[in-house]
C-alpha cells in the first residue's frame, strides 16, 4: 500500500508552492486536500503523448514501476514501499498511488533505492551531486561508496525517424553514461578510465600496485566499478 507519508510530503510541498503564489488556502479544512491536483506540480499533469511512438528503448529507469524506498532531500525519514520509476529525460520521479494512478513529482530526491530481491542488493540513484559545482540536475546511479564515491550520470536522448514507405514517425531512446568521482580532494568527471586510474594513483600511490598489469576498457561500466572498488579496498 502506498505510504501515507509520501502523500503528506507531496501535499505539504504543493501547499507551500501555492501559498508562495499568494493564494489563500485554509489548511485546517480537510476538504482542501482533495482540491490539490496530485497529477502534477504547477499544473503539469502526467502525459506520455510526446513519447507515444517509442519503439526501442525507454525513457524510464527501471522501465516498469518497481517497488522502492525514497529519501526526499532535507527529510531524514525514509518513505517505503513506493511503486516508482525515474523519468531520465524530464528529470522527474513517477509513482503510483494506492489505486494504481500515476503521478509525477519534481521534489528533490536525496536518494531512491530499488531493491533487487534476487541478489539482495539495491540500485541507488540521486538527483544532484552536491560537491560537483559543474554538474547539472539529472539522475545519477551510485555505483560504489567508500573513500571514493563513484557515480554514473544517465543520459537518454530520443531520436525520431520515419521508416521508408511509412506514414508514421518512430522514436528510439538511446542511453549513454558519464562518470563522476567524489574523493577527499573534490569532484572529478573522468572521461577515460586510464585518466581515472592515474588520478587515484595520485591520491594513494599504493593503488599503482593494485592495478598493475591489468587492462580496463572505457566502454565497460563493470571495469570502471572494479577500479573504484579496488581503490576503496586499500587500507
Amino acid at each position: 500500500m502506498f505510504e501515507m507519508k509520501f502523500w503528506v510530503t507531496i501535499s505539504a510541498l504543493i501547499l507551500f508552492s501555492i501559498a508562495s503564489a499568494q493564494q489563500t488556502i485554509n489548511v485546517d479544512d480537510p476538504n482542501n486536500r482533495n482540491q490539490i491536483n496530485l497529477n502534477g506540480i504547477n499544473g503539469e499533469p502526467v502525459t506520455m503523448v510526446k513519447y507515444a511512438r517509442v519503439v526501442d528503448g525507454s525513457i524510464f529507469i527501471p522501465a516498469e514501476f518497481t517497488n522502492s524506498t525514497i529519501l526526499v532531500k532535507n527529510n531524514k525519514k525514509l518513505i517505503n514501499n513506493v511503486k516508482a520509476r525515474l523519468d531520465i529525460v524530464e528529470h522527474t520521479l513517477h509513482y503510483l498511488d494506492e489505486k494504481g494512478n500515476e503521478f509525477y513529482t519534481r521534489l528533490p530526491i536525496e536518494e531512491i533505492f530499488f531493491p533487487n530481491s534476487a541478489t539482495g542488493e539495491a540500485h541507488i540513484y540521486t538527483q544532484t551531486l552536491d560537491l560537483c559545482t559543474t554538474n547539472k540536475p539529472g539522475w545519477y546511479e551510485v555505483l560504489e561508496k567508500g573513500k571514493i564515491t563513484f557515480y554514473s550520470e544517465i543520459l537518454k536522448t530520443v531520436t525520431e525517424n520515419k521508416p521508408y514507405g511509412s506514414a508514421t514517425t518512430e522514436q528510439k531512446v538511446v542511453t549513454n553514461y558519464k562518470y563522476w568521482a567524489l574523493t577527499g580532494t573534490g569532484c572529478t568527471q573522468p572521461g577515460k578510465i586510464n585518466d581515472f586510474i592515474n588520478e587515484l594513483k595520485k591520491i594513494n600511490p599504493a593503488f599503482e600496485q593494485a592495478v598493475a598489469g591489468q587492462k580496463y576498457s572505457d566502454k565497460k561500466m563493470e571495469d570502471w566499478i572494479t577500479v573504484a572498488k579496488k581503490f576503496n579496498a586499500l587500507q
